[in-house]
């Protein structure tokens, strides 16, 4: 069983989703925290490989570090709205952590060499690392301070992807 699916081009049962109508908006914010929650009521996440979306992965390094930082943000912010500030603090005090296990997941997921060559993971670690930093800052900041305005600014970044491509890919994407 999967705990927590994708944290973005998801879908649901709509049964499921209305018991959160009153404040579905707000729980949309953080996906990943959604399925942490639905998890826990017994609800099972699937994994469809064979699905198929399209999605634009940010280019501009400002853009991506930016977007991980909100991201975590956000994330921290939902996920430890119901924490007491002990709990809070050994979470801020761990935060140096959270981009090693992260990073040992995400090997994991690539678990051959294949893998590993195909998904370009050696060249792109640095910027993995960079993007997994700034969202554990991020992390941090929602833990201690909670969301602030980084939610309408994560949502910019999400339904406004094309700006933050190169030029040179803007005219391989479609409209």
């Amino acid at each position: 069983m999967v705990i927590a699916g994708a944290g973005h081009n998801s879908s649901y049962r709509r049964d499921v989703l209305m018991q959160y109508s009153a404040d579905l908006e707000y729980r949309l914010a953080s996906e990943r925290v959604l399925h942490m929650e639905l998890s826990a009521k017994g609800f099972q996440i699937y994994l469809a490989p064979e699905a198929r979306t399209y999605h634009l992965n940010l280019a501009k390094l400002k853009s991506y570090l930016e977007h991980s930082f909100l991201g975590g943000r956000v994330f921290g912010s939902f996920r430890s709205q119901t924490w007491h500030l002990t709990h809070k603090i050994v979470y801020i005090l761990g935060a140096p952590l959270i981009p090693v296990v992260r990073l040992k997941r995400i090997f994991t997921q690539l678990n051959t060499p294949q893998k590993r060559v195909k998904s370009l993971f050696w060249s792109s670690l640095p910027l993995i690392v960079a993007g997994l930093v700034c969202h554990a800052c991020g992390e941090v900041i929602g833990y201690a301070f909670g969301a602030g305005n980084s939610q309408l600014l994560y949502t910019s970044f999400e339904l406004n992807r094309r700006q933050h491509l190169l030029s040179d890919e803007l005219a391989a994407t479609w409209e």
